[in-house]
């Protein structure tokens, strides 16, 4: 696969060695518009996915990662029913922060394996509109200072 990656990387030298020393967490470029956050293992976080249709479902899931284009969710195994193009509600919360609403479509749904067992993952593509876009740039802002700052701890 031609996968292309990026860090912060000083250089030193020793004797005849020239040694690259990543001071940064390396980061696998995406092609996508908006880079996203992948949510760490044990990361405080909620999301209640909603139907907006005729069909009433309510589905708690575990995000994946975040950005401001969209997102990834893992859900039960029973939610493979839910068809792709759907429009729905994403009831977010993520750390400590108050949830907020985000509407989106979803875009892509597959079986994955997490931990042993089935679970469906779902691809959701935001709406874009003032009125969702705020609460979500601020929460993801706030994600991205806590696994710097987790980072930054675990190096010093």
């Amino acid at each position: 696969k031609d996968e292309r990656y990026f860090s912060k990387v000083d250089l030193a030298f020793d004797d005849w060695k020239l040694f690259f020393i990543f001071s940064a967490p390396i980061y696998r470029l995406q092609r996508r518009q908006y880079q996203r956050l992948k949510i760490p293992h044990k990361y405080k976080n909620r999301a209640l996915l909603m139907n907006v249709n005729e069909e009433v479902w309510n589905e708690e899931c575990e995000l994946l990662d975040i950005s401001i284009g969209g997102c990834s969710l893992k859900l039960s195994y029973r939610s493979i029913d839910i068809p792709v193009g759907s429009i729905i509600m994403l009831d977010i919360q993520l750390g400590e922060q108050s949830s907020y609403i985000q509407i989106g479509k979803i875009c892509y749904k597959k079986l994955e394996k997490f931990d042993g067992k089935s679970r469906v993952k779902v691809g959701i593509q935001f709406r874009t509109s003032p009125k969702y876009t705020l609460s979500l740039q601020s929460s993801i802002q706030n994600l991205a200072v806590d696994i710097f700052s987790n980072w930054a701890q675990r190096k010093s």
